[in-house]
């Protein structure tokens, strides 16, 4: 007779190799764009809210890009097993909560959705009462907890996979470098976090404004402090939106040579050729998902909707996949379920909740090498021993 526990892996890897089967399948797949009602009995209900009618830039295209990958997601899963409910938040908290409220009346087991982090708290209060839990596509740690759980990476995941690394790769002395942003104390307080986690000794920090002006001041700062501490390694916090850019170009003309001491970047490098580019990334660090598994994501959203999914997309896939799995095991949308240890498997590799709703992802390392990402250390296969 089976081990429980051994069983329900074994069933979890089944789901799993169902799900990734599905994802991975020929390009020329179809979908239907339109609500997957079905003629099956209960169907589980997914109360999608999405930033439809924001006024903030991009919001709408952004919420058009997370309904088709959930439809995406649907539909690898097969007819019927799951139906979803989308109503928008025009990304204001009093509209989520009244979405969230008006989802369960219509049905809804499970929330997936909002984006912002005050959108997605007053959302989760709504429907704390009714014991209906809420996954979000924000990644702030600070908000998570109760029935709120997060889909987005955090810093927190990213900054201890990145600090392990550089631990076992010899990188122990780092200088900090960051905005002062909102962001940017959030990305270094994560950061010392882990750093004191890993046995990584901070020697220095250096911040700046968010203006080109502050960040080209801050670059002599930068190089004289490294030089002075002997530090072996640069952690940046900033992305390509942000002074990454300016950075990663004035740093090694600076003489902080990137042969002689490690870039490591808190935010994703592969977002944009630009970026690919910079002197000072090359032979650097980051961590990102699964790119197998991603690019294979993007090809098909591609085929199937002739345009390029938004970064965040694939949030919304993960998210159908995990109530699916759920699903196509017999189990509830239970807050006991969705912290299965075993974690779940989706277009960004493996997720699992913690405890407090916030998420651990099994993550790569990467570098650029001739301006190509370059995956040097894999995420992991498996969270069980």
């Amino acid at each position: 007779m089976l081990n429980p526990l051994k069983n329900k892996i074994n069933i979890f890897y089944k789901v799993a190799t169902l799900i990734v089967t599905l994802l991975l399948a020929a390009c020329n797949s179809s979908i239907s764009l339109l609500n997957n009602k079905s003629d099956n009995s209960d169907p589980t209900k997914i109360g999608l809210l999405l930033p439809y009618g924001s006024k903030i830039r991009g919001d709408e295209q952004l919420a058009i890009s997370l309904e088709n990958s959930a439809r995406l997601a649907a539909n690898d899963l097969g007819y019927g097993e799951v139906q979803l409910l989308v109503y928008a938040t025009e990304g204001k908290p009093k509209i989520a909560s009244l979405a969230a409220k008006k989802a369960v009346q219509d049905g809804a087991e499970i929330i997936l959705g909002p984006l912002r982090s005050d959108v997605a708290t007053a959302a989760a209060r709504a429907v704390a009462g009714k014991n209906i839990n809420v996954l979000t596509f924000s990644n702030n740690s600070s908000i998570s907890g109760k029935n709120l759980f997060l889909l987005g990476t955090t810093f927190d995941n990213i900054s201890n996979r990145l600090a392990g690394f550089s631990r076992k790769s010899g990188a122990k002395e780092w200088l900090l470098i960051y905005p002062r942003t909102k962001e940017g104390e959030i990305a270094k307080k994560t950061v010392l976090e882990a750093a004191a986690k890993n046995n990584i000794t901070i020697l220095g920090s250096v911040s700046f404004d968010l203006t080109a002006e502050s960040i080209v001041e801050a670059v002599p700062e930068i190089a004289d402090l490294i030089e002075s501490t002997q530090s072996d390694s640069i952690m940046l916090t900033s992305n390509s939106a942000g002074a990454l850019p300016l950075l990663g170009q004035l740093l090694p003309e600076k003489g902080v040579d990137p042969k002689l001491v490690q870039y490591i970047g808190l935010g994703r490098w592969d977002v944009s050729k630009e970026t690919l580019k910079l002197p000072g990334l090359q032979g650097g660090w980051f961590a990102l998902p699964n790119p197998t598994l991603a690019s294979k994501f993007s090809s098909r959203y591609k085929t199937i909707f002739n345009q390029t999914p938004h970064p965040l997309a694939s949030l919304a896939y993960d998210g159908v996949a995990i109530i699916g799995s759920l699903r196509l095991r017999g189990k509830n949308m239970s807050s006991k379920n969705l912290k299965q240890k075993f974690g779940f498997l989706g277009v960004n590799g493996l997720i699992r909740f913690a405890e407090d709703g916030s998420n651990e992802r099994a993550l790569s390392i990467a570098t650029i090498k001739k301006n190509k990402v370059k995956v040097i250390d894999p995420a992991l296969k498996s969270f069980l021993p």
